[in-house]
C-alpha cells in the first residue's frame, strides 16, 4: 500500500501571542510553525516541506527542509520546524500569502518537480506594528 500522511493540524507558536488572532504576528517577533500529523498504511521516507511566502503578489520568502522518515503509529506525530523572526520596519507591516507544501523525496530529488504532494495549504497572515 502506498504511505498516507494525514494533517491534522498546522499552527504557529509564538511566544508574544498573548490575545492576537492566529496567524498576526508583531514585526520582529520569533515564531516556529507547528504540525501534527499521522502516518498511515507504510512507511513514509524522506518527507519533506516548501513553504513560499509573498506580498503583493512578489515571492519575499522560501523555506525548504526535511522533516524525516516516519513509520505508522497510534499516536500522531508532533514536528515543530526551525524558528524564524518575522520581519520588522514599517514596509514589513503588511498581509502576506503562502503556500505550504508536503512531499515525499529524497535528497537527491530535493529540486525535483516530479514529487508525491501529500498536501498543499494556501494560507495568509499579518505582520503588525510591535506594541
Amino acid at each position: 500500500m502506498e504511505p498516507e500522511v494525514k494533517f491534522h493540524t498546522i499552527g504557529i507558536v509564538w511566544s508574544d501571542f498573548g490575545k492576537h488572532i492566529l496567524f498576526a504576528l508583531q514585526e520582529g517577533s520569533e515564531y516556529r510553525l507547528k504540525l501534527t500529523f499521522s502516518v498511515l498504511h507504510n512507511i513514509v521516507s524522506g518527507l519533506a516541506y516548501k513553504n513560499t511566502v509573498w506580498k503583493g503578489g512578489i515571492q519575499v520568502d522560501q523555506n525548504r527542509g526535511m522533516l524525516g522518515t516516519f513509520v505508522p503509529q497510534r499516536e500522531p506525530y508532533v514536528h515543530t520546524l526551525e524558528e524564524e523572526t518575522a520581519p520588522s520596519g514599517v514596509l514589513a507591516r503588511s498581509v502576506y500569502t503562502a503556500i505550504l507544501k508536503f512531499v515525499l523525496m529524497s535528497l537527491a530529488q530535493f529540486e525535483d518537480d516530479d514529487k508525491k504532494r501529500h498536501m498543499e495549504l494556501n494560507y495568509s497572515f499579518e505582520i503588525r506594528k510591535r506594541r
